[in-house]
């Protein structure tokens, strides 16, 4: 069957219900209108005859209708007043009205006359109502236990309404009928069934009113034919997914909280309301500017969008808002569509938490977003280290703010932007929060075109967005020079050597380094040595016979004591002459590095470091770092 537009109704909808094979609605002005097979009486028109197309029940034109509801082949309406109407097939006592007899148009249900009624329910041949004292009332066919009175009663239909006496001392403030069960909530939450349905909680012929125990507190109670369904205060959902089953919590919502639930036969339809699930960025400077977006489900374009900006210290901003797509700005599956709108200042209040929520009608506002917009006070006198990168980009820098700034703030949208000479931003990069003065930088590569160096300047916005004014920089960017093998490659352990390395392009850096790495194995070191003669034991025994001769001689021809104290030193002497064996060779330390300042002189084409005293010999890596962080191996090796 092709859908229909009903557009001549007085008034928008307010209420529908379906019944077996009709459909009753009820509008903003009160009126009610009819539509489907009406051999029941059902239509309320008077007549037996069916009607493809709305028609206004004009008995109730006056009456202020606020909620209808559908059995099978009845049909209940409730007024502003909280009087009860109804009409339709009775033979079961569904319609209240004393009779079991069909009824062709509304009838005032005077049983309930002093009673004020606030909800209705319809079950197939049954019927039940809410009072504003939170008393339950049912009436119509008991066969299942749907109307709470008893087994005694199972034979006997309640013809009128009759008071739940089980429930009278426990406050109620939601009912629902399913094809043969009812559903009930009190005040506090907690949810009590009785009658039969396949698929829970009454899954046997309960004629009384039964606790379903729970630690979730429900705010609404809906029955499809067979099962019943629950929205909790929270806005999850639950049913019974079968006989026996325990509830169980709706898993597709994901994040989204639901405000209401419709059910007709075995289907069930969760409305969501409007909700924030995601806002960006979640911090804006104080003077404001700061475009934020928020993401959310129920979103709409509407020339009623607000948003609305409250301080923690109470103040609030409210500012007007746009609508937009989802599409390639939806970072979230549930999003229906983007709201934007400028931050507002809060200069006045400073530093602090805003909520942030979204009007689609002027009036009333979602829960704020999930997470506080944060505001802060930008920083100020910042210094960048290292002061120059490879355009290549993988450099870190640290940008570190002076004592007197403001605190940095762990920010997720923080970037840094790098500006050209011209103020063109040629690339941006996260700032990742390091401490309350420090961010952590790392350019990507940067094309410099044919130029091999640039005078670039970097910029902070902690929102990703707008820059702080008091922070600029500097940052000199060159390209990845090409080095050459370092001369000479042999140079003496014992230091004081001018090592030359050749690259281009090249500039003048105080922060340039050379730093030297032991390479292993040490092949080419372990030289032969000739064999260097050795005293023997013979040959020393033998110089000292000689020396004890000469000393004999000496006090023969009456040598003082000080002849013979030079005759020990002669001795002495004639034993340090003794040839002795070579001491190894050192190697250097398997762990050596060194890092040295280099230098390059204007004009030059080559790096020169002077090398220290060395702990051995041994080969040697090197590699420059011109910005003194960024380490480049040169080809060939140091020996």
């Amino acid at each position: 069957t092709a859908a229909q537009k009903f557009t001549s109704l007085n008034g928008s909808i307010l209420n529908v219900a379906f019944g077996k094979q009709h459909f009753v609605a009820c509008t903003t002005s009160g009126d009610v209108y009819t539509c489907g097979n009406g051999a029941d009486g059902q239509l309320g028109s008077g007549s037996r005859s069916a009607s493809a197309e709305l028609r206004l029940v004009t008995q109730l034109a006056e009456k202020q209708i606020i909620q209808v509801a559908c059995g099978d082949v009845h049909t209940l309406a409730l007024s502003a007043a909280g009087d009860m109407f109804s009409w339709g097939g009775g033979f079961e006592g569904q319609l209240g009205l004393g009779k079991l007899e069909v009824t062709l148009t509304p009838r005032y249900i005077s049983k309930l006359q002093g009673t004020s009624i606030m909800q209705i329910a319809a079950g197939a041949r049954h019927s039940a109502a809410l009072s504003q004292d939170g008393r339950i009332f049912c009436w119509g066919d008991n066969y299942c236990g749907q109307l709470a009175a008893g087994r005694r009663a199972v034979l006997d239909n309640c013809r009128v309404p009759c008071p739940v006496l089980s429930l009278q001392a426990t406050p109620m403030k939601s009912i629902a009928c399913g094809f043969n069960h009812t559903a009930a909530l009190s005040v506090d939450g907690t949810l009590y069934t009785w009658g039969l349905a396949s698929k829970g909680p009454t899954t046997g012929d309960k004629f009384e009113p039964e606790l379903v125990p729970s630690a979730v507190r429900f705010a609404q109670v809906v029955c499809s034919a067979e099962s019943t369904a629950l929205l909790s205060e929270s806005g999850a959902v639950y049913y019974f997914a079968g006989q026996g089953a325990p509830m169980t919590m709706v898993s597709d919502l994901g994040h989204l909280p639901a405000s209401e639930l419709a059910s007709t036969g075995s289907a069930l339809l969760v409305l969501v309301r409007a909700c924030v699930l995601h806002m960006s960025p979640q911090c804006a400077p104080l003077r404001g500017g700061t475009t934020v977006s928020l993401q959310g489900a129920g979103f709409f374009g509407s020339s009623a969008l607000w948003l609305r900006f409250r301080h923690a210290l109470g103040s609030e901003r409210l500012v007007r808002a746009t609508y937009h797509e989802a599409g390639a700005l939806a970072v979230h599956d549930d999003s229906s569509g983007v709201v934007q709108a400028q931050a507002p200042s809060f200069e006045i209040e400073g530093p602090g938490d805003v909520s942030v929520a979204v009007s689609l009608d002027g009036s009333n506002f979602s829960a704020p977003a999930p997470m506080p917009l944060r505001y802060y006070e930008e920083p100020t006198e910042a210094t960048l280290a290292p002061d120059a990168a490879a355009a290549s980009g993988g450099t870190e820098l640290f940008l570190t703010v002076g004592e007197k700034s403001a605190p940095l703030i762990d920010s997720r949208d923080a970037i840094a932007k790098l500006l050209s000479p011209k103020g063109d931003v040629i690339g941006t990069a996260p700032a990742s929060f390091v401490a309350e003065k420090q961010l952590r930088i790392v350019f990507p590569s940067i094309s410099l075109g044919d130029e091999k160096f640039m005078q670039a300047l970097v910029e902070i916005a902690l929102d990703g967005q707008t820059s702080a004014p008091e922070i600029q920089s500097q940052l000199f960017l060159y390209s990845p020079p090409t080095f050459e093998a370092p001369n000479p490659l042999w140079v003496s352990a014992e230091g004081g050597a001018v090592v030359r390395i050749k690259a281009d392009p090249l500039f003048q850096s105080a922060a340039l380094r050379v730093r030297l790495d032991a390479l292993l194995p040490f092949d080419g070191f372990e030289e032969e040595r000739e064999p260097v003669a050795v005293a023997t034991t013979e040959e020393t025994a033998g110089d000292a016979a000689e020396g004890a001769a000469s000393s004999e001689m000496a006090k023969a021809d009456g040598a003082t004591a000080e002849g013979a104290t030079d005759a020990t030193a002669s001795e002495q002497e004639a034993e340090a002459a003794l040839p002795r064996a070579p001491e190894p060779i050192a190697f250097l330390p398997k762990s050596f590095t060194r890092s040295l300042a280099g230098r390059v002189l204007e004009g030059a084409d080559h790096v020169s470091v002077t090398l220290p005293k060395m702990e051995g010999v041994g080969r040697l890596s090197v590699s420059v770092a011109l910005n003194g962080i960024d380490f480049t191996r040169v080809p060939g090796e140091l020996r």
